[in-house]
């Protein structure tokens, strides 16, 4: 009878192998989808990052452009019509107004109104209602949630910190909802670079107005004095 120590069963080491093969493959597998997860994570951010920079490289494209087009003229007409393009086409407002203020009133009054009227008051009084009071305060004031009888947003529009009109928004075109970044931005470019355009121009006009009347005043004169000088002599 032998009395040696019985030899483990081939078998038994193999399937042992072959288990711990299997666990090490299962823990590779598993690193290598940890590591696909973390590249199709960063991917996205990748993505939306990518997104983000077109976003803002169309928006500062928008901003200077904006900004070339408000000072491209000196006519007021001009230049409310570029204003009113912007908002449409950039800003995607629907209806709104263009508020002027008077310096001999102190009151603010609509100069451009796209959409219903019935908005705007005939006059506005700085500190009165929710477009006199962001005039008076000289900040935006946004409403997105569209609360009736207030308007969605008061943009004044101000120079050298003294606010000389607003632009107010009432409704946005269907497909725009709210205000995004963007639009907020050329808001913002309007609020200083419309308000120099505007007033610009409408020096420019006036003035412009006094020069042609005190060259036809000059013209009348010398006019009168040609036919003074080439008339005969009174007897």
């Amino acid at each position: 009878m032998s009395t040696g120590t019985p030899c483990d069963n081939p078998i038994d080491h193999t399937r042992r192998a072959e288990l711990l093969e299997l666990e090490h493959l299962r823990s590779r597998i598993a690193e290598l989808e940890h590591r696909c997860q973390a590249a199709e994570a960063e991917n996205q951010d990748f993505a939306v990052r990518y997104v983000q920079v077109a976003n803002e490289n169309e928006a500062l494209a928008s901003l200077w452009v904006a900004s070339c087009r408000l000072h491209s003229t000196l006519e007021p007409d001009e230049v409310t019509d570029i204003i009113t393009e912007i908002l449409i086409e950039l800003v995607g407002a629907e209806e709104f107004g263009i508020l002027l203020a008077d310096t001999r009133t102190n009151e603010i009054t609509p100069v451009r109104v796209e959409g219903s009227a019935e908005h705007y008051p005939a006059r506005v009084v700085p500190g009165e209602g929710p477009i006199g009071m962001a005039v008076r305060d000289g900040r935006a004031a946004f409403d997105e949630e569209g609360q009736p009888g207030r308007p969605l947003a008061v943009v004044p529009l101000v120079i050298q910190g003294d606010a000389v009109g607003a632009i107010v928004i009432t409704r946005m075109l269907q497909h725009r909802c709210g205000f995004d970044a963007v639009a907020r931005e050329l808001l913002g470019l309007l609020s200083g670079h419309a308000a120099t355009a505007l007033m610009s121009s409408r020096l420019y006009s006036a003035t412009d107005r006094k020069v042609r009347t005190i060259e036809g005043f000059l013209e009348l004169i010398k006019g009168h004095a040609r036919a003074g000088h080439g008339a005969p002599p009174q007897a």
